[in-house]
């Protein structure tokens, strides 16, 4: 993730430190060299399962595992056939390491990565797949030196989860806003993020966090009797809910 200056440093906190991360893959410094050593995971480590539409893999991440040559971090690979036009969400869930998911295509191009858009230091990616073929999951840790055990969750996309995802599309586009100066804009969008998570969610960390993130673009500009409620709307919510 990328660092702002002094400016937005709070506005950065409170935009991808409580929010989370979802993008499409374009800064991931994953070597050609790491691409071509991927194989199937070892078997024995694995625990798969299929309750309805959800596909579950129980692993494991440790010194056994591979490592990615650029930051020594674990990973292991799981691949899956799919058709073009499925919407689908992968969840890794862990609570021994910080969770990192990469989703590859049939040819081998990243097509989406997440950090912490799951709960806690959990990652979710929700996509459309744009092809048929066999599709990668790269279920990593954030770093070296993390291992753990891991639950990785493959299942169809509801209607929620694409609004949750638009979401955290509008909240990316608000802090690249936010950087240029726009502010304006930035209220535009951030308001949508909170009428979706308010709607889907009704009162969650996530929607004291965008509660939080429109409070902190009016108090940018100076609109404090704007911000204050916000801001208190947000701490009283966390309070109940923390």
């Amino acid at each position: 993730m990328r660092k702002l200056g002094v400016k937005y440093a709070l506005s950065s906190i409170g935009f991808l430190g409580v929010l989370g991360f979802w993008v499409f893959v374009s800064e991931v410094a994953l070597g050609s060299a790491d691409t071509k050593r991927m194989g199937e995971v070892n078997s024995p480590k694995l625990k798969q399962s299929t309750r309805g539409n959800i596909h579950t893999i129980n692993g494991k991440l440790d010194r056994s595992s591979k490592k990615f040559s650029h930051d020594n971090s674990y990973y292991n690979l799981h691949k899956f056939e799919e058709k073009a036009g499925e919407k689908i969400v992968i969840d890794l869930i862990s609570n021994d390491f910080n969770a990192y998911l990469i989703l590859r295509d049939s040819k081998d191009n990243e097509i989406a990565e997440d950090d912490d858009n799951g709960e806690g230091n959990n990652a979710k990616i929700v996509v459309t797949l744009t092809s048929t073929g066999t599709y990668t999951i790269i279920a990593k840790t954030h770093k070296a030196g993390e291992s753990g055990n891991y639950q990785l969750n493959r299942r169809a996309a509801l209607p929620r989860d694409l609004e949750l995802a638009q979401a955290a599309k509008l909240n990316q586009r608000v802090l690249k806003l936010l950087e240029a100066g726009k502010y304006r804009e930035d209220i535009l969008l951030a308001r949508r993020a909170l009428a979706i998570r308010q709607k889907i969610l009704g009162e969650h960390p996530d929607v004291a966090s965008s509660l939080n993130n429109l409070a902190e673009l009016y108090r940018s500009q100076g609109r404090y009797q704007e911000a204050e409620p916000l801001y208190k709307e947000a701490l009283e919510m966390r309070k109940r809910l923390l």
